[in-house]
């Protein structure tokens, strides 16, 4: 029975240490993941409003038509370097555009093949708000990411299932790709020309998610070896304290026994005659108490017997003090 409920103890002891365990393991990936992409993000973010101002700076003084071309080269030299990024900052694309939303230099040649006169405005870029906030910036300002809608992308495809439903649930996860604006104003006057709107990555989601999982796996196993060296501490105490409770018990019954030189009498007889010699000496004991209470009574004198004269009978006669 001591063996079962060692056994037992055992088991709902590693069960409960296992659940405390992966829950803190489970708590701890979800805030580990949730703060490498807000880190993340807001490097890339400081990163895109360096590049996004100079660009803005150095197109002042290209606004012009073969400044404008010379744009093109290096809008796609920059997104080319990007996609080589040890830190996964990969630029999608980076557009010039003039107040009136037409396109004037791209990364993507296919935006830029005909020429500027023919343009007609962006549909990306009219009349969106974005675009309205930018042309109403001042010079040099600091511009936020902005995350729209329409930049939300699925998670590739290389991402497990059950990956993609773990990022779902972090805020972080499903705003990876960002805009960012800077207006570009006149050499020498505050008047606005156009603007830089650059779009980009934040991070890689699958290199980073991969990176948290080994190091999620690593944790599991350092948690259930803890767990387990934790219940094989508590069942060697209990199992420790059931010994010494036992070794208590056995000596409490030996205490309680008749010592060597206690004196008792057994005797078959009926209750009334287990103690003879007691109840000798309590007989005694009442009787000479008796003798001794008669002996210090008021000696009496008798009182005489009344004779009527009618019958000669002798009554009794009470004395009424």
């Amino acid at each position: 029975m001591q063996i079962l409920r060692a056994i037992l103890y055992s088991f709902f002891l590693f069960l409960i240490f296992e659940v405390v365990a992966l829950s803190a393991v489970s708590w701890s990936f979800y805030e580990s993941v949730r703060n490498s992409l807000r880190q993340e993000a807001i490097l890339s973010d400081h990163r895109a409003r360096d590049l996004v101002l100079a660009l803005a700076k150095a197109s002042e003084t290209r606004w012009h038509k073969a400044g404008i071309q010379e744009l093109n080269k290096t809008f796609q030299r920059y997104q080319e370097q990007t996609g080589k990024d040890p830190e996964h900052f990969v630029i999608n694309e980076i557009a010039l555009v003039n107040t009136k939303g037409v396109i004037l230099s791209h990364s993507n040649s296919s935006y830029t093949s005909e020429v500027v006169e023919k343009r007609k405005p962006s549909p990306v870029y009219e009349g969106q708000q974005f675009f309205r906030i930018a042309l109403r910036m001042r010079k040099w300002e600091w511009s936020e990411p902005l995350l729209t809608p329409d930049l939300k992308k699925p998670f590739p495809p290389k991402m497990p299932v059950w990956a993609s439903e773990v990022l779902s649930l972090i805020p972080e996860a499903n705003a990876n790709q960002a805009k960012m604006i800077s207006p570009v104003y006149h050499e020498s006057k505050l008047d606005v020309l156009g603007l830089v709107c650059m779009t980009y990555t934040r991070g890689n989601l699958v290199l980073l998610f991969e990176n948290q999982w080994k190091l999620c796996q690593w944790m599991v196993l350092n948690y259930s070896v803890i767990a387990f060296s934790a219940t094989l501490f508590l069942s060697a105490l209990f199992i420790l304290f059931q010994y010494f409770a036992k070794s208590d018990g056995k000596s409490t019954e030996i205490e309680t026994e008749p010592s060597f030189l206690e004196k008792k009498v057994y005797s078959d007889l009926p209750d009334s005659k287990l103690e003879p010699e007691k109840e000798t000496m309590l007989n005694s004991n009442v009787s000479n108490r008796v003798s001794e209470e008669i002996q210090e009574l008021p000696a009496v004198s008798p009182v005489p017997a009344i004779t009527t004269p009618q019958s000669g009978r002798v009554m009794d006669a009470i004395y009424l003090g």
